[in-house]
């Protein structure tokens, strides 16, 4: 079929579907029943040699597939297998190898005993054959709220997959597809299957043109909470060299805390500091006696907004030994990646002493520890 004709020649594989670029759901999905028809009806011309009316069913229920509940992974087998078997019976065994291999990939103990002795002897034939190898596949854009499936089960993208054929899914809910594309997959070449699908950012679904369906209340994620971990290096500038601490100062900050986006477009965050000076030390005084520390502890807090290309906020803290620790942030997300740098300006004021310029560079980790929705019960 079409979908073979796809060619990676060590470029990234992209796919399209201008259909469902504006992510609304669509009147009259086809049901299990209406795709288990289409399926009966394709495998039953298959077997009478009526290879047009297979043809046409084939791609009836590809197009199916983007409107309603996720595959079933034995329906999907048992269209990878009449697929298979029509390329055979067609004359194109090497295509229908691949579809009969992705078919035992997703449902092993599926077959059609209709199709006979001759047709499954190619299937086991094309089955023993070893695929090795992987490749990357990522969605363009990225999913925030939605979630999207690969071959009937969801997951997370960017996903490793095996070479074949896969199909890709994406939509509001397992109950709610907006989208699917099968792909052929090629070891060591990345797949980006470019959806056009834009999230809703209100809570409210757009009504579908010209169709008197009621269409209900989008449920929209609750803010996510992440976990904060971060490494860099601190520099601070202008304590007085005839003091008790050295002019320069520098330190290997670690940061661990959390991250909280109470809306889309704000962020707070609450960490833990500790770290060792690399130069220098800091001065402070224990009761009477002066005294110094080759390394700091401290926690600070912070807040700002969030915009596609970054963060920008201003943070304030508490640095032991004996000083505040006041800072301008910004920050800038790596693309395709729970990493950010963070970019820090500002000052230190000591309890004792002048304030001291400091300069702060810090690469963190923030994966996401809460992922909630709103129970559809609670929307009105």
């Amino acid at each position: 079929m079409g979908v073979h004709l796809l060619i990676a020649a060590g470029l990234a594989l992209v796919a399209t579907d201008a259909s469902a670029a504006g992510g609304v759901p669509q009147p009259g999905c086809p049901t299990r029943a209406e795709r288990l028809d289409l399926l009966d009806e394709g495998e039953q011309a298959l077997v009478e040699a009526d290879f047009g009316t297979a043809e046409t069913k084939l791609r009836a229920l590809e197009g199916a597939f983007s409107c309603g509940q996720l595959v079933e992974p034995e329906l999907l087998a048992r269209m990878w297998l009449l697929e298979g078997a029509w390329l055979t019976l067609q004359g194109d065994a090497e295509q229908g190898a691949t579809s009969f291999q992705a078919a035992a990939r997703v449902a092993p103990a599926t077959w059609v005993s209709d199709f006979g002795t001759a047709l499954r002897s190619k299937y086991e034939a094309a089955i023993d054959r070893e695929v090795t190898g992987s490749t990357t596949l990522s969605l363009e854009p990225d999913l925030f709220r939605w979630i999207g499936a690969i071959d009937g089960k969801p997951s997370k993208f960017p996903t490793s997959v095996s070479p074949g054929l896969h199909l890709v899914q994406v939509g509001a809910s397992i109950e709610d597809v907006r989208f699917s594309r099968i792909i052929i997959a090629f070891s060591d070449t990345p797949v980006v299957v470019v959806t056009g699908l834009v999230e809703p950012t209100s809570t409210t679904a757009q009504p579908v043109p010209g169709s008197p369906r009621v269409v209900e209340r989008e449920k929209v994620e609750s803010p996510p909470l992440a976990l904060h971990v971060g490494v860099g290096g601190s520099a601070s500038f202008g304590a007085d060299p005839a003091g008790p601490e050295s002019g320069t100062k520098l330190s290997l900050p670690i940061e661990t805390g959390v991250l909280w986006h109470p809306v889309d477009a704000a962020w707070t965050r609450l960490a833990f500091v500790a770290g060792p000076l690399l130069t220098g030390t800091y001065a402070w005084t224990d009761g009477a006696v002066p005294t110094s520390s080759p390394s700091q502890l401290g926690v600070h807090a912070a807040g700002g907004f969030s915009a596609g290309q970054g963060d920008l906020g201003l943070q304030a803290g508490w640095q032991w030994p004996g000083r505040f620790a006041l800072r301008g942030v910004i920050a800038g997300h790596v693309p395709n990646s729970q990493f950010r740098a963070e970019g820090r300006i500002g000052v230190n004021v000591p309890t004792t002493g002048a304030p001291e310029t400091a300069l702060d560079l810090v690469l963190e980790f923030t994966p996401r520890l809460v992922r909630r929705r709103a129970d559809p019960e609670q929307e009105s």
